[in-house]
């Protein structure tokens, strides 16, 4: 090869092969994100996907431009490469185009990946609600019944049960509605 065909060779060929190490970086992070992720860990936040989303972005861009000087120097009219070694210039823009399809690859994994980070938020999300539900479910008849008869009215039921007596009704009246509702809750499955 004659002395600027290689340095283009050399340029080219290095410029090339450090995507393969920045994806390897890329695809370690996104592993264990993914794997953080589908663990449940809390460490893991929307903004390291993003990040690493956006990192994705801007390979692609770079490396979406840069095929176009390497379709160049592919041609065979072109004055700068010798045809012999059109070749290795073809192998160059060959390595390229499969560098973008892996770039777009990773950003389709890197859009799932944060797919799968919302729907693993929203279903925490859900088994907090569906716990709050339940609890709030489970004391509003004891709030109802502690609000009857929390009140400062003379009820009927004092001139028949005395007032302890009374209080002890209405304690057990809450504690058997807190039992049918888990007994209920129990066989709906619900927890």
């Amino acid at each position: 090869m004659k002395s600027l065909e290689n340095l283009l060779y050399n340029i080219f060929n290095k410029v090339v092969s450090s995507y393969e190490f920045t994806l390897e970086k890329i695809d370690n992070k996104m592993e264990s994100l993914e794997d953080d992720i589908l663990k449940g860990s809390e460490t893991v936040n929307m903004e390291e996907i993003l990040n690493t989303k956006k990192v994705i972005f801007a390979m692609r861009k770079i490396a979406e431009s840069q095929q176009t000087p390497y379709i160049y120097f592919t041609r065979a009219n072109n004055n700068l490469i010798s045809k012999e070694h059109l070749v290795y210039f073809r192998d160059i823009y060959t390595q390229c185009a499969r560098m973008n399809q892996s770039i777009t690859i990773r950003s389709q994994m890197a859009v799932s990946l944060l797919e799968v980070y919302m729907s693993s938020v929203t279903l925490r999300l859900t088994e907090a609600m569906k716990f709050l539900t339940l609890i709030a479910t489970i004391l509003m008849p004891v709030l109802i019944i502690s609000g009857y008869y929390g009140m400062n009215v003379k009820f009927p039921e004092y001139s028949i049960f005395g007032e302890r007596e009374l209080w002890v009704f209405a304690v057990c009246l809450m504690l058997l509605s807190i039992i049918a509702m888990l007994i209920y809750f129990k066989k709906k499955k619900w927890f």
